[in-house]
């Protein structure tokens, strides 16, 4: 992957606790951090096993190495696809799968559109 490829800016988003007006603790998703990726669409062989189970609006995203999204490294209790997902421009897509290329350089993230 290119970094000059890296021109969208999307952003990360954590499904988190807040305390709401009411004194409650409740799960929201917040924006957890700002950062630039390249978008692809799919093609050839993963575009038709994506609409041969409806999900045509699954997008790939290049983006540098984050130690949070790293499966394997992150110290979360709770899988990375369900802790995080991405909002891109006016739309909020679910993290289906994410793999590192190179030696934690950069990931791919293969996303869907929220229900």
């Amino acid at each position: 992957m290119e970094t000059g490829k890296l021109n969208k800016r999307i952003t990360i988003q954590k499904f988190t606790d807040t305390v709401n007006e009411n004194g409650f603790i409740g799960k929201v998703w917040v924006d957890y951090k700002p950062i630039w990726s390249s978008r692809d669409d799919l093609q050839g062989r993963e575009y038709y096993a994506a609409a041969a189970v409806q999900s045509e609006s699954t997008v790939k995203f290049g983006i540098r190495y984050m130690k949070e999204l790293d499966q394997d490294a992150s110290i979360e209790k709770t899988a990375v696809t369900k802790l995080y997902r991405i909002k891109y421009i006016n739309s909020i897509l679910d993290i289906k799968s994410i793999a590192i290329i190179g030696k934690n350089q950069f990931m791919k993230i293969n996303a869907m559109a929220a229900n």
